[in-house]
């Protein structure tokens, strides 16, 4: 492995850049799936993608991923309101796929097929529920079906959306949650997270980074990130006031987001984050010691022109490297933060979230923080929105 000086621009610090198709092996543990398309990344992927197969188990690592079934879940979301689209960055390389889904266009299919979504009450609890039309045929049977995979339950004979709908004042506008997610799957998966928001008649924008699944041409490294996010952000700008974005991810996805909030974080942009890091060695080096500052000196794109226009950063995903000139935000109305971290994270050690705590009060005013308990097999990448406590102080912290 060759060993030499960091990029002019990059911070300094102290991690080794290794050439070749040694830095592409060392991108799988953060980019995975967003490899790019060359040989020596289509037989990573190949290996990857056989692993995947035979590393069974609820904390696996691998994930096979199938671009038909991802299209027939896609193709659900469009059914029930959701509309795709395509962005190209400003560094004007490939495209990323997006897809935004607005509450009120899901009101709008339910009521065409008789049916009402309202806020009523079910076994003394305010929730907002759909009530079935009375003349159930075809239309509603194949329509309830697709609504399925948005795990809501049945009570009553009325399908419960959200149990916390006294929580959110009557006239509250919608929020919009742009939501990075990890690079080890697609936005296509994201049934129950798009049921959280969805189901709390909420809009939601999702997308892909690097060269998951329909994305193509995106070089796969942490500036590519954040150009891709800037780029959906400009394409949903328009349709909401910067006091109702929700800018969030979580685990690898955070950092990602945490780019757009340093863009936004003085006109008062809202932000979430879940089971992450402040700094990447937070995660990789518990792993693995001495691979990890060598898979930060892989993450950087040598071809981005150092004179570019507004050039993002390379701070190795780093939050606090990201936000250590943010000044403290202290408006009224906006610039909320909500910090979510389970207990006992597998792969985050208590200190790091100790530390991520502490840089979210530095930089606002209004923080939330949300710790839970996980009963699943893998903590670290279990749902917050799963618990009925932590999904409730989640959606107070929105709107209070």
């Amino acid at each position: 492995m060759a060993v030499q000086p960091l990029l002019r621009g990059q911070p300094q610090q102290q991690v080794i850049v290794p050439y070749g198709w040694v830095g592409k092996i060392l991108k799988i543990p953060v980019f995975r799936l967003s490899l790019g398309s060359d040989l020596v990344s289509r037989v990573i992927i190949a290996v990857y993608n056989f692993f995947s197969r035979i590393c069974q188990g609820p904390s696996r690592s691998f994930r096979s991923f199938d671009p038909n079934i991802a299209q027939r879940s896609v193709d659900r979301f469009v059914d029930l309101g959701a509309q795709t689209h395509f962005v190209i960055p400003r560094d004007g390389k490939g495209r990323v796929q997006m897809m935004t889904f607005k509450a009120h266009d899901l009101e709008q299919k339910i009521q065409a097929l008789g049916g009402v979504w309202q806020r009523m009450r079910v076994q003394g609890r305010d929730v907002f529920a759909i009530v079935p039309p009375e003349n159930r045929g075809e239309a509603w049977r194949i329509f309830k079906e697709k609504l399925d995979h948005f795990h809501w339950r049945e009570e009553e004979g009325v399908i419960i959306t959200c149990d916390c709908a006294d929580a959110i004042p009557l006239d509250a506008e919608n929020q919009c949650f742009l939501y990075a997610h990890s690079t080890s799957s697609s936005f296509a998966s994201d049934w129950k997270r798009a049921g959280f928001y969805i189901g709390a008649k909420q809009d939601l924008c999702f997308f892909d980074n690097g060269n998951t699944w329909k994305n193509s041409g995106r070089p796969p490294s942490e500036e590519s990130f954040y150009l891709e996010i800037e780029a959906v952000h400009k394409k949903i700008k328009d349709q909401y006031p910067i006091g109702r974005l929700w800018v969030g991810g979580s685990c690898g996805g955070a950092p990602v987001a945490a780019y757009l909030k340093r863009r936004l974080h003085d006109q008062g942009v809202n932000f979430f984050v879940e089971q992450s890091f402040p700094d990447l060695d937070d995660f990789t080096r518990p792993i693995s010691p001495f691979f990890a500052p060598r898979i930060k000196g892989a993450l950087s794109d040598p071809s981005l022109p150092e004179n570019m226009e507004d050039r993002p950063p390379a701070c190795q995903f780093g939050a606090a490297k990201l936000w250590e000139n943010l000044q403290r935000f202290e408006g009224p109305g906006k610039g909320k933060f909500i910090l979510v971290q389970v207990r006992e994270d597998e792969h985050i050690k208590p200190d790091a979230y100790e530390r991520y705590l502490e840089l979210a009060q530095r930089v606002n005013v209004n923080v939330k923080h949300i710790i839970y308990s996980s009963n699943a097999d893998w903590r670290h990448s279990d749902d917050f929105y799963r618990y009925q406590a932590p999904r409730r102080a989640f959606i107070e912290a929105l709107f209070n």
